[in-house]
C-alpha cells in the first residue's frame, strides 16, 4: 500500500540509537529494554548497519508486493438517486408511456412467450469484486401511484434483476392489481424504462416476469438447488437505501400450504442475510454471481400472544423464492403450459392472510 500522507520513510540514519540511561528512559513491560531483540535465534545487535538496512528494505518490498490493491469506493446519494428516479418515472407517465398494474395483468400473453435465460457468470469472485460486477445488473422497480394531477403521485421503490436484456424478474405482489400503480424499471445509472407487458406470473410463488421496453440490461444467470449452508449475498434497496450488500447462508428449503386458499402449495427458501421493505425482488447470489433465489417476504416469530397482541419477538424468518421456481415458470412459458399460471386478475380471496412483504 502506498502511503498517502505523512513524512516519507528514510533509512539514512539506521541503526536507530538506543535510548539512554537517563531519568526519562522508557521501560519495557517485559524486562530490561537493553536486552537485544532476537529474530530467528540471532541477535539484532550482531547485525551491521548495512545488514539492518537491507533487511528492512526487503521486508518493505515483500509487504508492498502482498498488499491488496485498492478498490474504488462509491458513495451513493440515496436522496439524490430517489429524486432523479422519481422525476424520470413521472416524465414517462406524462409522455403516456407507462401502464397500470390492472392493464398489465389483464393483457398477459396467452400463447407461448419466449423468455430467454441470461448468460452464465464465470469464475468465483470475492464479495468486494462481486459487488462491483453485479451492481449494474441489480435494477430498481419504480412504482408510481395513480394520480390525475401532473407531476404528482408518490413513487415507491423495490428491487429487480434481468434474465435477458429486456426481460426482468420481479415479485408478483409488486404488480398486484389491488395497487393501482404505474411501473418502470431503472438501472444503476438512473435511466428508467417502461414496463410494456407481463410475460408470465406465478402468484403462488410470488413471481412475475416482465418485458421492459427499450432496455438493454446486463442479465444474470439462474442456478437451482444451491445446497443448504451455502454462502450467499443479497444486493437490494431496503427502504430507499440503494445498493445495500448483506451476506449469510441458505438456511433451508420448504413446501408451504395455505388451507384458506384451497390448500395451494408453493416452494420456499429461507436465508440468514438481512433485507427489509424495498428489498422485494432482489437477487440472492452465490459467490459465482449467479442467482439462486429471489427475496420475497419476512415472517416474525413471537413467543406469546396477549389480548390479541404478539409479544417477545424471537426470530425473523427471511422467506425467498428459490431459483428452481423461476426456472419452472420460464420452462412452462416456453412450452405454453399454463401450470400454475393462473389469470392474474383471479385475486387472493379477501380476508386470506398474507405475509408482510419487504
Amino acid at each position: 500500500m502506498t502511503p498517502t500522507g505523512g513524512a516519507a520513510l528514510s533509512t539514512s540514519r539506521w541503526p536507530v540509537r538506543a535510548v539512554g540511561r537517563g531519568k526519562g528512559r522508557a521501560r519495557s513491560t517485559r524486562g530490561d529494554q537493553r536486552r537485544p531483540l532476537r529474530c530467528a535465534n540471532r541477535s539484532w545487535g550482531s547485525l551491521s548497519a548495512p545488514g539492518v538496512r537491507a533487511l528492512f528494505l526487503l521486508s518493505l518490498v515483500l509487504w508492498l508486493g502482498t498488499a491488496a490493491p485498492g478498490v474504488a469506493v462509491e458513495y451513493i446519494d440515496d436522496q439524490g438517486l430517489a429524486a432523479s428516479l422519481a422525476s424520470s418515472v413521472r416524465a414517462l407517465k406524462e409522455a403516456g408511456r407507462l401502464r397500470t398494474s390492472r392493464v398489465l395483468l389483464r393483457t398477459i400473453r396467452s400463447g407461448k412467450p419466449i423468455i430467454p435465460l441470461g448468460v452464465p457468470a464465470t469464475g468465483p469472485r470475492s464479495a468486494p469484486t462481486l459487488y462491483q460486477n453485479v451492481q449494474e445488473t441489480v435494477l430498481v422497480h419504480c412504482r408510481l401511484c395513480h394520480c390525475s394531477s401532473p407531476g404528482a403521485g408518490q413513487v415507491c421503490f423495490s428491487t429487480a434483476f434481468a434474465i435477458a436484456p429486456d426481460v426482468v424478474v420481479v415479485n408478483h405482489h409488486a404488480v398486484d392489481e389491488d395497487k393501482e400503480q404505474f411501473h418502470a424499471i431503472a438501472d444503476h445509472t438512473g435511466a428508467a424504462f417502461p414496463v410494456r407487458e407481463i410475460l408470465a406470473v406465478d402468484r403462488d410463488n410470488d413471481i412475475a416476469i416482465v418485458h421492459v421496453e427499450g432496455a438493454n440490461f446486463r442479465p444474470l444467470a439462474l442456478v437451482p438447488d444451491e445446497p443448504v449452508g451455502s454462502q450467499i449475498l443479497v444486493l437490494s434497496h431496503p427502504d430507499e437505501h440503494f445498493y445495500v450488500l448483506t451476506q449469510g447462508v441458505i438456511a433451508r428449503y420448504c413446501r408451504c400450504r395455505c388451507p384458506k386458499q384451497g390448500g395451494r402449495e408453493w416452494v420456499g427458501m429461507s436465508i440468514t442475510a438481512d433485507f427489509a421493505r424495498g428489498s422485494s425482488g432482489a437477487p440472492i447470489l452465490n459467490l459465482d454471481g449467479k442467482v439462486v433465489g429471489m427475496v420475497a417476504s419476512t415472517l416474525s416469530l413471537y413467543y406469546e400472544e396477549e389480548d390479541g397482541h404478539q409479544k417477545n419477538l424471537q426470530m425473523v424468518l427471511k422467506n425467498c423464492v428459490p431459483a428452481r421456481a423461476i426456472l419452472d415458470l420460464i420452462r412452462a412459458s416456453h412450452g405454453g403450459v399454463r401450470k400454475r399460471l393462473e389469470p392474474a386478475f383471479d385475486r387472493v380471496p379477501r380476508g386470506a392472510p398474507t405475509p408482510p412483504h419487504p
